[in-house]
C-alpha cells in the first residue's frame, strides 16, 4: 500500500458507506480539500461532519497510524490542527503536540478492492505505457478533454521557460527570441551549441550587420569557432570579416569542440543549421515583431522557408563540395521550430500583454499543423488512440515523458478513468 493511492481515495471520496471512525461516529466528507505536495499535512482546507460537528481543517495521511509518530508528528506544532487521520491500518492511538487525540479512519476495508488491484497493476506494469493493453478502451470524451489539457500544460511549460530567458534578457523580446530560435536550430543536439552561441553573441550585433548575408555567416560561424584552420575564398573571406567586427566587439569565438557532427545527416550538421539561421537572420528587419504578427501555419512556413547562401549549395560542410543541391529548411524542421518556439512565445506574449486572441492563435496554430510522426506517437496511434494534429501528438509526448514514464497513473485522467473501471 503506498500514500499516494490513500490520497486518490480521499481526493475522489471512494470510501465505502457508511464510513464510521475508529472512535465509532459516523464520518461525512463534505469537501476533502487540496493536496499539498509540500512539506506540512497532506490535505489543507478540508470539511468534515464528524457526529453532528462539522469540522473545518487539514488531513494527514498514513499507511500506518503509527507512521505519525515515526515522522515526530506528536512534537509538531504544525500539525495541532489536523481534524483527521487517514490511515490504511490504525496500529497505534496517537496525539498531537497538545496530547489531544485525533480523529482516526482507516481505510484497511474501506474501498473496493478492485480499484486497488487495478491500480497495482498499472504500478508493475512492464508494458510500453502502464496502461497499453487498456488505453484504447477509453472513453473517447474522457481521452480528448484531458489531451486538450495536456496540450494547454505544455504549452504552458514551455511558455515559462522562456519567460524565465526573457527575465534574463531584462525584457528584451528580441534578444530573447534570437536565443531560443537559435536553441531551436541546434534541434537537440547542438541544441548547447546553438545556445552557446547565442549568449556568446548579442543580437544587437546581428542586428547592426544584417544587411550583408556574408557578415551575418561570418559572425556565426567566426563565433561558433568553425572558421580555423580553413582553406578557400569563401572560408577566407568570412574569417577576415570576423576578425574586423571580432575586435570592435571584443569577441572570443566558441570551443568548436562543442559541435557535434557524429551520426547526423548531412543536411542535420551544424554548419548547415548555422547557414540556415543566417539567412532568416538576414531576411528580418525585427524578428520578434515579425513572428508574433503571424498567426497562419502557411505564412510561418513561408518566413521559415530560407535559402542558404550560394556557398552552400555544393557544401555541407567547409572542407569538401558535395552534389549540387539547395538546403532550405525541411517541413519537419519548420513544424518543429514552430510547435517548440513560436506556439509557446505567442502563449507567453498572450499572456504577459493580457491579449487573449494571442493565446487562441498559439492554439490555433498547433491544430492546424500535422500531427509529428515519430516512434511514440506512432505507438500511441497503434493502441488506438486518434492523432489529429500536432496539438495531438504535443499532448502525447507531454503524457508519455511526465505522466506514462513515471507511472502518475493516479494524476492522469485515462488512468483515473481505467483504474476506477
Amino acid at each position: 500500500m503506498k500514500e499516494e493511492f490513500l490520497w486518490y481515495l480521499w481526493s475522489n471520496k471512494l470510501i465505502k458507506q457508511p464510513i464510521i471512525t475508529a472512535e465509532g461516529e459516523p464520518f461525512l466528507i463534505m469537501e476533502p480539500g487540496i493536496l499539498n505536495t509540500n512539506a506540512g499535512p497532506d490535505f489543507f482546507n478540508a470539511k468534515v461532519k464528524i457526529g453532528s460537528t462539522i469540522w473545518a481543517g487539514n488531513v494527514e495521511v498514513h499507511v500506518k497510524a503509527s507512521d505519525w509518530n515515526k515522522h515526530g508528528h506528536q512534537y509538531d506544532r504544525k500539525y495541532n490542527n489536523i481534524i483527521l487521520h487517514l490511515v490504511y491500518e490504525n496500529d497505534v492511538h496517537i496525539v498531537n503536540s497538545k496530547g489531544k487525540s485525533i480523529p482516526t479512519l482507516e481505510l484497511r476495508n474501506g474501498f473496493d478492492e478492485k480499484i486497488y488491484f487495478r491500480y497495482r497493476d498499472f504500478r508493475e506494469s512492464r508494458w510500453w505505457i502502464p496502461c497499453a493493453n487498456l488505453i484504447g478502451k477509453t472513453d473517447k470524451f474522457i481521452a480528448r478533454s484531458w489531451l486538450k489539457k495536456i496540450r494547454n500544460e505544455i504549452i504552458l511549460f514551455k511558455a515559462d521557460a522562456i519567460r524565465k530567458i526573457l527575465i534574463m534578457n531584462n525584457h528584451d523580446w528580441n534578444q530573447t527570441l534570437y536565443t531560443v530560435l537559435a536553441t531551436g536550430f541546434g534541434f537537440h543536439v547542438n541544441a548547447i551549441g546553438f545556445e552557446t552561441l547565442a549568449k556568446s553573441l548579442p543580437y544587437q550585433i546581428i542586428l547592426e550587420n544584417k544587411n550583408d548575408l556574408i557578415t551575418v555567416e561570418a559572425l556565426l560561424f567566426g563565433q561558433a569557432g568553425l572558421l580555423q584552420d580553413l582553406k578557400g575564398d569563401y572560408p577566407a573571406k568570412l574569417y577576415s570579416r570576423y576578425q574586423q567586427i571580432k575586435k570592435s566587439h571584443l569577441l572570443e569565438p566558441m570551443d568548436p569542440k562543442l559541435w557535434n557532427f557524429l551520426r547526423l545527416r548531412p543536411s542535420n550538421f551544424p554548419t548547415i543549421r548555422i547557414a540556415q539561421f543566417a539567412s532568416i537572420l538576414h531576411q528580418s528587419s525585427d524578428l520578434y515583431k515579425e513572428l508574433i504578427n503571424i498567426n497562419e501555419k502557411n505564412e510561418l512556413f513561408d518566413f521559415f522557408s530560407i535559402q542558404c547562401s550560394n556557398f552552400w549549395t555544393n557544401h555541407y560542410t567547409f572542407y569538401k563540395t558535395s552534389k549540387q543541391q539547395v538546403k532550405k529548411l525541411g517541413k519537419e524542421a519548420i513544424i518543429s521550430l514552430v510547435i517548440n518556439i513560436i506556439v509557446p512565445l505567442k502563449y507567453l506574449h498572450g499572456r504577459l500583454h493580457s491579449e487573449d486572441d494571442f493565446l487562441e492563435k498559439s492554439v490555433h496554430i498547433l491544430q492546424r499543423l500535422p500531427s509529428e510522426n515519430n516512434k511514440i506517437v506512432r505507438k500511441f496511434h497503434a493502441l488506438g488512440l486518434q492523432i489529429n494534429n500536432a496539438s495531438d501528438s504535443q499532448a502525447l509526448l507531454f503524457l508519455k515523458k511526465q505522466y506514462c514514464d513515471h507511472k502518475k497513473c493516479l494524476e492522469c485522467r485515462i488512468g483515473q478513468h481505467l483504474i476506477n473501471g
